[in-house]
């Protein structure tokens, strides 16, 4: 069920539909909760994050990644685990809390280095560390 949630709320985006992709990403991490799918919660957290900072209210968007980062903790998932630490610290930055910011940048770091020493073959390695760090600095600019 997850990949279906995540088109839908990949083609609201694409589409500009903030307030649709408001209700589908709610309405996925109602469902992912209720099933303790910690993969879900993430993703369906990371989605409503972006619509709600999409739609300006960047400390709301900040508020929505808290379950999805708590559920780290229950379940790694780390090519998930990044992206919310990532989005964290760059709405972290947009709110004006350099601390947490700072925290969130540490955590998404330390994740895309764990998952680049996973990675046996040096350009997957390479190839991966150049998208996540640059994505992350993209994030601090």
């Amino acid at each position: 069920m997850g990949p279906l949630w995540s088109a839908r709320c990949e083609l609201s985006a694409n589409a500009g539909d903030v307030a649709t992709l408001q209700r589908i990403a709610r309405r996925w991490q109602r469902s992912a909760l209720a099933r303790a799918d910690a993969e879900g919660t993430k993703r369906a957290c990371r989605w409503l994050a972006l619509g709600l900072a999409w739609a300006g209210d960047v400390q709301r968007a900040v508020e929505q990644l808290a379950p999805g980062l708590d559920a780290t903790g229950a379940l790694p998932v780390p090519l998930v685990d990044w992206r919310c630490q990532a989005l964290l610290h760059q709405l972290a930055l947009r709110a004006g809390d350099a601390a947490l910011a700072a925290r969130a940048r540490q955590l998404a770091q330390t994740t895309i280095n764990a998952i680049a020493r996973g990675l046996d073959d040096a350009v997957d390695r390479r190839c991966f560390e150049q998208m996540a760090l640059g994505e992350l600095e993209t994030a601090s600019s």
